[in-house]
């Protein structure tokens, strides 16, 4: 036997000795004990000069008590020096036995780590589809500035937690930046998927905010639309639309948009999501515009469909049969258009005056009126085209249109056609008469509307005037023709005037004859004088409300003159004085 194989024997033996000496102490070797098993080893590798010269059962030994050195690696650097003894002997990287690391001790804080790793992902995805889906909304129109700040804010929060959850450098990073806060690196999932959801609420936070914004952009479009501004008013609806797609409101408002730019088709558009979901307004609409594309036949259909949709709602309704009249009007079917006006017409008279009046109101009476002289009753005919020509308020420029196409312009001249674009001056002028019934009221129960006024003007034969405040009839000189400095102030005045009248006039006329009164008012909307324009006025003075109505206590210059017609047969009538 040669002495390389004599000293690899002995090696071999004093290994396996060293080993059996080891595992002799189960629960806890000693130190000496490992390192003079390592040492052995050692030993054992110093032995295997050549390896050819070694036999097949020598080296099967050796591989069996390697693989049994191996599976004791944890309990050796467990309970050995290996650190100090390494830097001691410095053994080669090829001596593996000396390298073994004891087992990596798992925190409990750690057991989750998987699970926070994977509720963080899915929350930095939820946070993106949010981010997505509010920058969307927003670009519409182009983004503001607050919008671009938290956009880029949350974009960069999203980057930031997403590479130091997702990448071995961000996570490297995370675990250093958590080290110089205190925070312990066992806690870095829990710290990864806290920020994770904080943006996630963020993100959802103004998501679900969008719609509250949305109605800011309705308000800001409302207000450029009855400015005027109508392209701009139209980019702001859009923005809502995109910020709160389930509001019809907007999308009816974008419509109408479309409807006075003359984009048809678009305004169908609109409106057709309105029809969609059962909503009579948009009946309405949908009919109005087959009426401007010509179309009567379609629109008679959309509008006795929204009719039977419509409910409770008098605006609605006014409107839906007033269009309906329009309709048949222009399939020349006069008879069945007059059902529908007249029906408009009564609807208009019960509508409080606290309420905006529909837009479109008076153009019923309008409508009723060429209805009437093509059906040949002209005395009824004059009397709808002065009511016409006192209160009509066409909403679109088709319904302004229209009295060029009867031959009606002198009428078009005379009309306030503020809200073809703007509509908010008629509505002021509406609260200005609902204060003022209120006051003589004292209740919020305001009268009808639906006023009219006669043709023909008095002679200016009179010698007395009733002073504001006064019972009785005292003598005065005629004063002098008011100055009208503002005529849109006098059609207010007007209009709050018949509102008072109307309201107060409870008892039934005994009179035979009309009774004409010349009254005054003042810029706040009372009173100032009114006086009888025959002997019968003055003597039936009792029987008309005049003397009830609200009057200037202290004199005040009359800004506008009216004349006052009650008749026999209950009708009231009032127009610009005109000498």
């Amino acid at each position: 036997m040669s002495t390389t194989t004599t000293q690899l024997s002995e090696a071999i033996a004093r290994y396996e000795n060293a080993f059996i000496e080891f595992e002799g102490e189960e629960n806890q070797p000693s130190r000496e004990r490992i390192l003079k098993l390592l040492m052995a080893r050692d030993a054992v590798e110093e032995a295997i000069a050549e390896k050819t010269k070694v036999s097949e059962q020598t080296v099967a030994r050796l591989f069996e008590l390697d693989s049994q050195l191996q599976e004791n690696s944890s309990k050796i650097a467990k309970f050995g020096n290996l650190d100090r003894w390494r830097a001691s002997l410095n053994p080669s990287q090829s001596s593996w036995w000396w390298y073994f690391q004891p087992p990596q001790e798992i925190d409990p804080w750690d057991r989750l780590d998987n699970l926070w790793d994977t509720l963080t992902a899915a929350a930095l995805i939820f946070t993106g589809s949010f981010m997505v889906s509010t920058f969307q909304a927003f670009s519409v129109g182009g983004l503001g500035v607050m919008e671009t700040f938290g956009t880029l804010a949350q974009g960069a929060g999203l980057a930031l937690v997403g590479k130091g959850a997702l990448t071995s450098d961000g996570k490297a990073k995370v675990k250093k930046a958590c080290k110089q806060m205190g925070i312990a690196p066992r806690y870095h999932s829990e710290v990864m998927f806290g920020f994770s959801a904080f943006l996630l609420l963020g993100a959802y936070g103004l998501n679900s905010q969008l719609p509250a914004i949305g109605k800011v952009y309705y308000a800001t479009g409302e207000s450029l639309y009855q400015e005027g501004h109508l392209t701009a008013a139209a980019d702001k609806y859009l923005q809502a639309i995109q910020l709160d797609p389930d509001n019809v409101e907007v999308k009816i408002a974008l419509g109408e948009v479309y409807e006075s730019l003359g984009d048809l088709d678009k305004a169908l558009g609109q409106y057709k999501q309105a029809v969609e979901r059962g909503m009579a307004i948009g009946f309405n609409h949908m009919g109005r515009v087959y009426i401007e594309k010509k179309d009567p036949i379609t629109a008679e259909t959309y509008l006795r469909m929204g009719l039977e949709r419509v409910g409770d709602d008098d605006r609605v309704r006014y409107q839906l049969y007033r269009n309906l009249g329009w309709s048949l009007w222009e399939q020349k079917l006069y008879e069945q258009a007059a059902v529908p006006l007249e029906k408009a017409i009564d609807i208009d008279k019960k509508i409080p005056v606290r309420e905006a009046k529909p837009f479109g109101a008076g153009m019923a009476n309008c409508l009723f009126a060429d209805t009437l002289e093509r059906l040949g009753d002209l005395e009824r005919a004059n009397r709808h085209w002065v009511n016409c020509q006192q209160f009509a308020l066409p909403e679109t420029l088709d319904e302004y249109k229209w009295f060029m196409l009867v031959g009606k312009r002198e009428i078009a001249q005379s009309i306030e056609t503020g809200a073809i674009v703007a509509k908010e001056e008629r509505i002021n002028a509406e609260k200005v008469a609902v204060d003022v019934v209120e006051k003589l009221t004292g209740d919020k129960e305001n009268p009808n509307d639906g006023a009219t006024a006669a043709e023909d003007n008095p002679d200016e034969n009179t010698e007395d005037f009733q002073t504001a405040g006064g019972g009785g009839t005292a003598p005065s000189p005629a004063p002098e023709q008011p100055k009208i400095t503002d005529p849109q102030k006098v059609q207010q005045l007007r209009y709050n005037l018949y509102q008072m009248v109307d309201v107060n006039w409870r008892t039934i006329p005994t009179f035979n004859s009309d009774l004409i009164y010349r009254v005054e008012m003042g810029e706040d909307g009372e009173l100032s004088a009114y006086e009888p324009m025959s002997e019968e006025a003055d003597d039936f003075l009792q029987e008309v409300p005049l003397q009830s109505l609200p009057q200037s206590q202290e004199a005040e210059e009359a800004i506008a003159e009216f004349k006052v017609v009650f008749t026999p047969t209950g009708e009231l009538y009032i127009s610009p004085w005109s000498n």
